[in-house]
């Protein structure tokens, strides 16, 4: 009975030696603290300077973990139209002249000839789902032969019962464009709208736009954006979002996913006379890099436990991420059903161009990205955290944030008796040998202090990806700084009492 009582005692000793000043500094940073974290979980306030930490904390979790194994996300393939697929297209110099400009659209016929090989892929190896990162829809004068082209491929997709789910990238505009006066955006009509809108049919419209910060670094998606249409208002969703929910055909997009927000959401903002345009989207879970140039690019291997290998089999491409040259592709597509379809198993198919006649590069956390590629995190980012990266719970991050201010408070008291102790063994050994005076260089209070900060910071990291990888994330860096160099200039001001 009286072992309790003298735990309770030994407390209350270890309590009252910590000096009155240490509490002190440790209330005044938590308060500090807990004042920017409100402030940070303001999205006008986070897009601000202020939150630049928790942006560079968070590049170097993502560059840390980009393109290794692991995660329940199905691979992807990017069929690139790159400059070697528009070599063969490209106005021909006649004798004695110079190259004229190359058009600004990707030849039709190649597009059409890409999908025609996607389509007659058999059951056991179709994609997923394809994405088309491109407006095949805009009209291409001179080109109608290819246009038909196209359409008859895309027709045949409909009435295809083994074909996946095709998803096109469509272009708004701005009423001004033609002739009016408001802020509303047009989509234009085609000569596919009916193919869309076959409610039996497997095409659907997507946009393909990304939100970038102060800085144009892309980190988000646009989750959709109102149009107007022939028919009235629509949603036009992104195609990342359309991917992902086809990915997660089998399990169902999980009820408390953070995409949710935007399905419940979009067709009541766009049924508004006056929709507001959305001024943050969805944050993008970048993990797949492909830097510009980089053709040669290997990625790792899936992690056994992907389900695909049970309809794909072993022997499929074990690569998370495999890029192809469209040029290739539509050989193959010669080749009519008895070409492989081995690599489209199960993926998700990009078909987009990282060709420099498109110039589709945007600057992302991991490098100079094309914008395809970015779709592809976008898509499987959703996949990899069970529909979108939540914020830690607001409790987790206060109680981090304590932990964090104690530890910080309790750092300073450590190191200002280890600082004593280093100026007595200074004044010790003031005669003593250069080697002896090297030996003391661990106990020197700013080694230590850097040892701490770096000890710290790699911490925070490591926390962050063990986050990320459960689908969540949470801003803590500029709470904790706000925290630490309170502590900081109060143990100043404490030195100078």
């Amino acid at each position: 009975m009286t072992e309790r009582p003298g735990r309770i005692n030994r407390l209350r000793r270890i309590f009252v030696r910590v000096s009155r000043s240490a509490w002190r500094r440790f209330i005044i940073s938590s308060v500090v603290g807990l004042a920017v974290l409100g402030l940070m979980r303001i999205p006008q306030v986070d897009a601000t300077m202020f939150g630049q930490p928790d942006r560079e904390m968070m590049e170097t979790a993502f560059k840390m973990r980009a393109d290794l194994k692991g995660g329940m996300a199905d691979p992807a393939l990017l069929i690139d139209i790159d400059d070697d697929s528009l070599a063969g297209t490209l106005p021909k110099v006649e004798p004695g002249g110079f190259p004229t400009a190359p058009p600004a659209t990707t030849p039709r016929a190649m597009v059409a000839d890409v999908l025609e090989y996607i389509r007659t892929a058999p059951a056991g190896e179709a994609p997923k789902v394809v994405l088309v990162d491109m407006d095949v829809a805009t009209p291409t004068p001179g080109d109608e032969e290819a246009a038909a082209k196209l359409r008859g491929v895309l027709v045949a997709w409909n009435q295809t019962p083994t074909a996946p789910p095709l998803v096109l990238a469509r272009q708004s505009f701005p009423e001004v464009v033609y002739g009016g006066t408001g802020n509303k955006l047009i989509l234009p009509a085609t000569i596919i709208d009916d193919l869309v809108a076959d409610k039996h049919g497997k095409i659907f419209w997507g946009q393909v736009k990304v939100m970038a910060d102060q800085n144009g670094v892309m980190r988000e998606f646009l989750p959709y954006e109102c149009v107007q249409t022939p028919s009235g208002p629509q949603v036009l969703y992104s195609s990342a979002l359309l991917a992902y929910g086809f990915m997660a055909a089998e399990t169902g997009i999980p009820k408390d996913a953070p995409v949710r927000k935007w399905l419940s959401t979009a067709e009541g903002v766009c049924a508004k006379p006056n929709p507001a345009p959305i001024a943050h989207g969805e944050l993008i879970n970048f993990h797949l890099s492909l830097g510009k140039g980089e053709n040669g690019r290997v990625w790792p291997e899936l992690p056994p436990t992907w389900p695909g290998f049970k309809t794909c089999g072993q022997d499929t491409d074990h690569a998370i991420f495999r890029r192809l040259s469209a040029a290739d592709v539509a050989a193959a597509a010669q080749a009519g059903p008895d070409a492989s379809h081995a690599l489209l198993c199960g993926r998700l198919v990009l078909v987009g161009g990282t060709n420099t006649v498109a110039s589709d590069f945007q600057q992302t956390p991991l490098n100079e990205m094309n914008g395809t590629v970015i779709l592809a995190n976008a898509a499987t980012g959703l996949q990899l955290s069970n529909g979108g990266l939540r914020r830690v719970p607001w409790y987790l991050q206060i109680s981090t944030l304590l932990l964090v201010s104690l530890m910080i408070t309790g750092g300073f008291t450590v190191t200002r008796r280890i600082r004593d102790h280093y100026l007595g063994l200074k004044d010790r050994h003031k005669e003593s040998s250069f080697w002896v005076k090297v030996r003391l260089t661990p106990f020197n209070p700013v080694v230590l202090n850097w040892a701490f900060a770096f000890a710290a910071h790699w911490l925070g990291i490591s926390l962050l990806i063990f986050a990320m990888g459960h689908g969540y994330w949470g801003y803590l860096s500029a709470p904790a700084f706000a925290a630490a160099a309170t502590g900081a200039m109060q143990e100043f001001a404490d030195d100078d009492d």
